[in-house]
């Protein structure tokens, strides 16, 4: 058995253990994992309906992807948050799905100007401390965007779809069994009971901009603080 676990989530873990060991080359690796990581998201989230093309499907350009998805979801650069009310007085219930940010997919971009011997061959002796800091930058923002992707249990915004001739609302998520919030949703006592779902959408900025803030503090122990707890 292959000990490299490519799940996007996994991605994350070792990109942030090169990245709190420091050093050009682990800033190297760090990249790569976001990048990959990053295609892992995107794919999961495209392979799960049916209605998106397969050449989005095949496809692992994330600039190319994440415009696949746009279209295919409608709701652009935004945190969709679905809330189950319930009308019985059981606690509320809150879903959220976390799109690949376009910040994202253009760190993605970027990352090909840092991966490749020629770029790294005109920077060697001549502003190579300015090279690194660029992608350390990346690197950093990078971690924020594919934490918050990574952070959603949603497989996509609520779609409608049609089944037996009505038109039906569809969830799709990944939800741990232990989780509560699962295990209310699938309680016998709650099926039937009349509910209101909840849509709120949120702009990405509202949620990364505060980590950007904490994360990009150089000599800060805040900082690393924060940097671990993403690891």
């Amino acid at each position: 058995m292959v000990d490299y676990s490519i799940d996007a989530s996994a991605h994350l873990k070792r990109a942030m253990s090169f990245l709190l060991k420091g050093g050009t080359a682990s800033l190297l690796y760090a990249s790569l994992e976001l990048r990959m990581g990053t295609e892992a998201r995107q794919a999961q989230y495209a392979n799960s309906w049916g209605h998106i093309p397969n050449r989005i499907k095949r496809d692992y350009a994330t600039t190319a992807v994440g415009k696949g998805l746009d279209r295919a979801f409608r709701i652009g650069d935004q945190i969709v948050e679905l809330t189950y009310l319930f009308t019985d007085g059981s606690p509320p219930i809150s879903l959220f799905y976390t799109p690949v940010s376009r910040e994202l997919r253009r760190v993605c971009d970027l990352f090909g100007n840092y991966l490749h011997w020629p770029k790294w061959q005109a920077a060697d002796g001549n502003g190579w401390e300015q090279w690194t800091t660029e992608l350390l930058e990346l690197v950093i923002t990078g971690a924020v965007h594919l934490h918050l992707a990574l952070s959603g249990q949603l497989l996509g915004p609520a779609m409608m779809e049609t089944q037996g001739g009505k038109r039906v609302v569809t969830l799709k998520a990944t939800l741990p069994s232990e989780d509560e919030g699962v295990k209310r949703l699938g309680d016998k006592n709650l099926i039937g009971v009349p509910n209101t779902l909840r849509v709120r959408h949120h702009a990405i900025d509202t949620f990364a901009a505060p980590l950007l803030d904490i994360a990009k503090k150089k000599h800060s122990g805040s900082r690393e603080a924060f940097l671990t707890r993403l690891h």
